[in-house]
């Protein structure tokens, strides 16, 4: 629905190509997650069962992603076009990963950026504003005070 909302505002939405394999890794935890409701995930990885279901969600989460790109305007940035921003987010304490999407913005000088995720909070609101779902707006005031 959000991404509808983009749409009609013809807005353009930027991303970079890790975000890809993150979904592709989402979809391959729900797989462990249906089948090994109560294991960790990395005591059940390598299980075949759980390959081939995470295959089939890989390649729904794709097909899911790809119509969803032809519904908007949007550019993909490529990781070689972020690096030298890295540093300066990781040094905010954003994981390796957080900091590639948190460079991504930073590289393209968009400010809005909306996530699920609290831990983007660390970066200053002068240089990254979030939106986030209201039951995450407490945390990340709380760490940006």
């Amino acid at each position: 629905m959000f991404l509808g909302y983009m749409a009609a505002a013809e807005s353009t939405v930027f991303f970079n190509r890790l975000l890809e394999a993150e979904l592709w890794e989402a979809a391959y935890k729900i797989a462990l997650k249906e089948l090994h409701p109560k294991r960790r995930a990395g005591d059940v990885r390598q299980d075949r069962r759980t390959l081939r279901r995470a295959k089939t969600l890989r390649e729904e989460v794709d097909a899911a992603w790809r119509q969803v790109l032809t519904a908007l305007d949007w550019a993909a940035i490529d990781l070689a076009e972020v690096e030298r921003w890295l540093p300066r987010m990781m040094a905010c304490g954003l994981t390796s990963f957080d900091a590639v999407h948190a460079a991504t913005a930073a590289y393209v000088a968009v400010r809005p950026f909306v996530t699920l995720d609290y831990h983007f909070s660390f970066v200053p609101e002068g240089e990254l504003e979030l939106y986030v779902p209201t039951n995450r707006v407490r945390p990340c005031r709380a760490r940006r005070a």
